[in-house]
């Protein structure tokens, strides 16, 4: 009885965590394809002749790239303590794997502690690597807006579309990343950081 109870405890919460962590990637391929939509929009400013409102576009694009900050504003405040936890723990565990590697005495138990071990490692590499891997993505997209706004038709344009392309790109320059409670930024440096903190436990 103890069995099945334990078996369909450990399925609801596998099935818990699978859907969580695809809601966090999916919600971050969101942000990232509507970067790619607003980059598209920007590179394809055309000048159309006997335009009325040449800015119509340009604000269009504005009020998106509006909506999209305020939606990765929504993203981080509700994501922001699960990444934390979620790469803490993560973290945690790969650096007590790599030490239970110096624990075995003999080559046959050192075997039997990798083929144990690394299949859960390999899952928690993996666990921490999706989001950081998106979140890299997101900062990059988001940074080429500067380059699409500057590849728009905006030399021969009006002075307030020139300086709303301007404002927009000041804003730009700074990349849009979530972090875990503000203290790392969900990018694939953050991954790489990993080994560089068993490397401190080991001193």
């Amino acid at each position: 009885m103890l069995w099945i109870y334990q078996c369909v405890g450990i399925f609801g919460h596998m099935m818990y965590n699978v859907n969580v962590d695809t809601l966090i990637a999916g919600l971050m391929l969101h942000a990232i394809a509507q970067v790619k939509v607003i980059d598209s929009e920007l590179r394809n400013l055309k000048r159309r002749n006997c335009h009325p409102d040449e800015n119509l576009k340009l604000d269009k694009c504005l009020r998106h790239y509006d909506m999209l900050l305020n939606y990765v504003s929504v993203v981080q405040d509700i994501t922001s303590v699960t990444m934390f936890i979620q790469f803490s723990v993560a973290s945690g565990s790969i650096c007590a794997i790599l030490c239970s590697l110096f624990m075995p005495k003999s080559i046959r138990d050192l075997i039997s502690v990798l083929l144990y071990m690394s299949a859960y490692a390999f899952v928690m590499l993996l666990q921490i690597f999706v989001p950081a891997y998106f979140g890299t993505q997101l900062r990059y997209s988001s940074q080429a807006l500067v380059s699409a706004a500057y590849s728009s038709e905006w030399i021969s344009r009006s002075e307030s579309f020139k300086r709303s392309l301007k404002l927009f790109m000041l804003r730009a320059n700074t990349a849009i990343f979530l972090t875990g409670c503000g203290l790392f930024p969900l990018t694939l440096d953050s991954f790489t950081s990993v080994p560089t903190a068993f490397q401190l436990i080991t001193i």
